[in-house]
């Protein structure tokens, strides 16, 4: 295996013309062949031998393209005194006099340039993505042993975050959308990617349904144009296929050239009419004309299709999925490949394979029997399974979130396009490619697809593989986005944060409140119900204080009104004041007695309060505890003002020896 790629001949202005406007397609990395007389064979070895082992080796390939470019440009120039050393390190002809510590070093500031030159091209995402990941392919190469490269370990440098603002669908300007807002915009704006994705898959599956009868039968049927054309594509169907199973690779594949009686044929497929005079249009872009020639990578990808799922079409699921669970990337691309917790008639329960093998660990033999057939469970099995469901979800419901599992309901329409109708749909595909996976590489897994280059690997989820007219192709329209938007849905429908949750997998606010829930539709309606709560608050704290309500010009059938929906939303049994008589209190004065034992009892509460923090969250600290420290503190304050400072820390010492004594034990607070 070297670096080389004969006979690929891309057309990268296609290509980049249908990603118009998006930063990240505007700066393609070296070619490989112009890369090898540069750097050699063997270190095309090596990386191409580490790269098949990642998750995504196309990307790893294209980050370790740009690295070795941007050093090939730097070496030799004295601004950049690094660039010439890893370049001879990449080589395999190291200095002599530089130690592994010295080339670590200018290792690092080679990524960190790097890092600078990506971000000037790139968004900061995709810069910090590429150089993360050639800082770990460098600390394979220094793992191999041959001493070609240095050691390297590339948790000595780090690069900075993805920390911008990303902007939901609905907030993106859609013409579609001009006449919405809020949370009917991001309905729509979700309904609006959903249904081309579902398009783009249905595009994708013709164009399956129509290998597999290329496959199944033996001769054109009689209302073929040309019986030539279609024998010519069978051929290479057949020929594609059976390199897949003899290889485990495709005749497209990297240093793979076709068989010489398969030439002719090879040249065929690139005309355009050829496809056509076969009846097969659903297969060909509708861009090419008669005059046209069709280069390779599209060739590829149209035979690759009709096998199986090529990565558009798993995407085009994957982002159908997410439109309709909210799901993240990584819980997505990981779904098992039997991805069902059970079935009933009514609806099927959809699990990741966390929560799918501890759901079968922990029920008893009976159900898991029943679950292992696969079938719709009825009867006493299905009540078995539905109440040893409810127990799973009730013990562990404290660990487990709502993107952990998924209820489908059953759908029975003529054109149906229900989730499950389409992972049913895209299990067909996936099913005929199994058995071509010799390595079992991706066994495991749901979202497969069949790739030119690396054999069949998991889908990785993107967005950069659709028609430029499409919605999916527009600036902005990515996995965040589509889960902003349906965040933001649910929020609408829920009404709390905290139900939220949940569905976003994040058990706190830190990630959720200001990279999704952060748009301004949402933070005034956040903003309002906090409003109205303070009112509601402070109206029934006035309630006994009508002097104080003139002081802060507040209208008294104002606070009536906030008091009666304060009651009506329970607002006021939350704080203890519902079913308190009515009527002024004979003192309205707390009244604090400086002696020593008041004064022992200050300083352990005080105390108390502050040991709390160790073992509840903070979000109920910053709420309950904080505002009791303050008054604490505010006893504190006014002791010292009343000269009484002096008595305080006296009662506050003997307090302490006592505690140091085991005679005495701090308050309880917070315990319920």
């Amino acid at each position: 295996m070297t670096i080389t790629r004969p006979n690929v001949k891309r057309n990268t202005a296609s290509k980049h013309a249908t990603n118009a406007g998006k930063k990240n397609l505007k700066s393609p990395p070296p070619r490989w062949e112009n890369l090898a007389a540069f750097y050699g064979v063997k270190l095309g070895d090596d990386v191409q031998a580490i790269i098949r082992t990642r998750k995504d080796p196309a990307m790893t390939e294209r980050a370790f393209r740009h690295l070795l470019g941007f050093l090939k440009s730097k070496a030799g120039k004295a601004a950049f005194p690094f660039a010439s050393p890893i370049v001879d390190a990449l080589k395999g002809d190291r200095a002599p006099s530089l130690t592994d510590q010295k080339y670590v070093q200018m290792i690092v500031s080679g990524l960190r340039g790097h890092h600078e030159d990506l971000a000037a091209r790139f968004t900061g995402k995709t810069a910090s993505h590429f150089c993360s990941t050639v800082s770990r392919l460098l600390e394979f190469l220094g793992k191999l042993g041959d001493s070609r490269f240095p050691p390297f370990e590339r948790r000595l440098i780090s690069f900075p975050e993805f920390t911008g603002d990303v902007r939901s669908l609905g907030s993106l300007g859609w013409l579609e959308l001009a006449s919405l807002v809020g949370a009917q915009a991001e309905r729509e704006a979700l309904n609006l990617v959903r249904e081309q994705a579902v398009k783009e898959f249905e595009k994708f599956e013709h164009r399956f349904e129509a290998g597999q009868h290329f496959l199944g039968e033996g001769s054109p049927p009689h209302d073929c144009p040309s019986p030539e054309a279609w024998h010519a594509i069978k051929t290479a169907i057949v020929a594609e296929r059976h390199s897949w199973i003899t290889t485990g690779t495709s005749l497209f594949g990297a240093n793979r050239r076709w068989p010489s009686e398969l030439e002719a044929i090879r040249d065929k497929l690139l005309l355009p009419d050829t496809w056509r005079d076969a009846g097969c249009s659903c297969v060909l872009d509708a861009k090419y004309s008669s005059t046209d020639r069709i280069n390779n990578f599209h060739l590829s990808s149209m035979i690759l299709g009709l096998l199986g799922p090529t990565l558009p079409a798993s995407n085009a699921i994957m982002i159908v999925f997410c439109t309709d669970s909210g799901w993240n990337r990584q819980p997505i691309k990981d779904l098992p490949r039997n991805p069902y917790v059970f079935r009933t008639p009514e609806e099927i329960v959809l699990g990741s394979e966390a929560i799918i093998s501890s759901f079968k660990t922990r029920a008893n033999h009976e159900v898991v029997v029943y679950l292992e057939r696969g079938e719709p469970l009825t009867g006493l099995a299905y009540m078995a399974a539905k109440e040893e469901w409810g127990r799973f979800l009730q013990e562990y419901g404290s660990s487990t979130q709502s993107s952990d599992y998924l209820t489908v309901k059953l759908v029975t329409k003529a054109e149906d396009t229900s989730l499950l109708s389409l992972l049913e749909r895209y299990s067909k595909m996936t099913d005929a490619i199994r058995p071509l996976d010799v390595a079992e590489a991706c066994a495991d897994r749901f979202f497969v697809n069949l790739t030119p280059r690396y054999g069949i690997r998991p889908a990785t989820l993107r967005t950069a593989h659709f028609p430029s007219s499409g919605v999916l192709s527009r600036d902005g329209v990515t996995l965040m986005a589509i889960r902003k938007s349906f965040l933001t849905v649910k929020l609408h429908a829920t009404g709390s944060v905290a139900s939220v949750r949940p569905f976003a997998s994040h058990t706190g606010t830190g990630v959720l409140m200001p990279h999704y829930l952060n748009s301004n539709d949402v933070r005034e309606e956040l903003n309002l119900q906090i409003r109205f709560h303070q009112n509601a608050v402070q109206a029934l704290v006035l309630k006994e204080r009508p002097d104080a309500a003139a002081c802060l010009s507040l209208a008294t059938a104002d606070m009536e009104w906030y008091r009666r929906l304060a009651s009506f939303a329970g607002i006021a049994a939350a704080i203890g004041l519902e079913g308190i008589a009515a009527g002024k209190p004979e003192n309205g004065l707390l009244v604090f007695e400086p002696t020593f034992e008041n004064l022992r009892e200050l300083f352990l509460t005080h105390l108390a309060l502050r040991r709390c923090r160790k073992r509840i969250g903070l979000a109920r600290w910053a709420v309950q505890v904080l505002p009791l420290l303050a008054i604490a503190k505010a006893f504190g304050r006014a002791l010292r003002a009343q000269g009484l400072w002096p008595a305080y820390l006296k009662a506050a010492r003997a307090a302490h020896r006592d505690l140091k004594a085991c005679q005495i034990t701090l308050p309880v607070v917070m315990e319920v």
